[in-house]
Formats: structure tokens, sequence, C-alpha cells
């Protein structure tokens, strides 16, 4: 009891996001690039990337990616859960997303942000045949660990591109409504082990996508 007394204390001091422990950073340099800091936890979203990819139809797409990594310096593990929302499959259903949002696999995610100069076979592989399964994570970060994620965009050329993608946090839950922005999301503190994650898209979509907690 005391171990977890301990710990959520902890919890709740990674989460305030008072002047003093959160620090929150947009690149002026990258599109993309947003990096936020608690005391003992930060998100690092690296810089907008990607290629033109053609299917096995001949079809042209602009697939857009980010390495977001999450790195853990307290003294107790945390709970990484990573799984789109029903709005995003309610958005795809009605075609008012057009863009296909996704998480990569594990194998396809490296182990630190990286620059690629050209697809690889593996996710052209990927992207034909496997984009519309749905790719859940759900992993325990330990003490000093750091954990790697790729999130993609895939947008049909003639609809245009996202021009940014960031993994965004707040200590109370996003609204699940399609006009959400940064700044419609509820502002007020809660005292909750919990940090809810979402992806805000350039055109502010925001689209709850997982959370960070402290595992029982």
């Amino acid at each position: 009891m005391k171990k977890h007394i301990i710990a959520f204390g902890l919890l709740c001091g990674f989460y305030s996001c008072s002047e003093d422990l959160c620090k929150e950073h947009k690149s002026e340099k990258y599109y993309g690039s947003y990096s936020k800091k608690y005391s003992n936890i930060s998100i690092e979203n690296g810089p907008r990337q990607g290629f033109q990819y053609y299917d096995t139809a001949g079809t042209a797409f602009n697939y857009r990616y980010i390495t977001t990594t999450i790195t853990n310096d307290s003294v107790v593990p945390i709970r990484l859960k990573i799984s789109f929302s029903k709005e995003y499959n309610s958005l795809r259903s009605t075609n008012s997303l057009k863009a296909k949002i996704l998480l990569l696999p594990r194998e396809l995610t490296p182990d630190r942000q990286h620059f690629d100069n050209s697809m690889s076979v593996e996710l052209k592989t990927f992207l034909d045949k496997d984009v519309d399964k749905p790719v859940s994570l759900d992993k325990i970060i330990n003490p000093n660990e750091r954990l790697v994620m790729t999130f993609g965009v895939l947008t049909n050329v003639i609809d245009g591109e996202f021009m940014r993608m960031e993994l965004i946090t707040s200590n109370s839950k996003f609204h699940l409504n399609r006009h959400d922005s940064i700044t419609s999301v509820s502002n007020k503190s809660e005292n909750s082990s919990t940090m809810y994650l979402a992806l805000e898209l350039v055109n502010s979509y925001i689209i709850p996508c997982g959370e960070i907690s402290f595992p029982e």
C-alpha cells in the first residue's frame, strides 16, 4: 500500500503541468516537432518526414510520419496504451476524414528517432497489404527506459496532405468532437494518475489515441 501511495504521488507530480514542472516546446524550424517535459517523464515528437507512395493499383499517396519518443526518468514503471478511438472510426466511415492514421507495428519501428531517405520494402508491404488492420500497443516502460513509436498519415495525392501531426497530452480527457483543438480541450486539472494522449492534425482534428498511467 505504501509503495502505491508513493508511486501515485510521483505520477501526480509527472502530470502537474505547472510552470516549474512542465515545459512545452514546438520547433520553429520543423513543423510537427513537439516536446513536453514533465518532472520525470518526457514526450518528444521528431520532425515530420515521408515519401510519395504508389499502391499496387498505381494510385499516388502522400505518406508522412513522425517518430515519438517517451522517456521514463522516474523510479516507478508507467503503462502506455495506444489505440485509436471510436471517433476516428466514425470519421473514416462517414468520409469526413479522408486520411488514414496509423501506428506502425513494433517490427517496423526503430529503437530511436530516425531519418529515412527512402521507403523500406517492409514498409511498402505493410502499406500495400496491412494498412487497414488496426495496430495497438500496451507496454510497460520501466524506470530509465524509453520507447519509440511511429505514427503515420496516408493521404491520396488528389486530397492534399496534412502538414503537421503531433502526439499531445492533457490531464483531462479530450473531447470526442471533430472540431476540437488544443485550445478547446478542458484545462481543468484532474487529480488523476492518468495522462491522456491524442494526435493533433494540422486541420484541427484531434483524435484521442491512448493514455499513460501507473499500473496497479
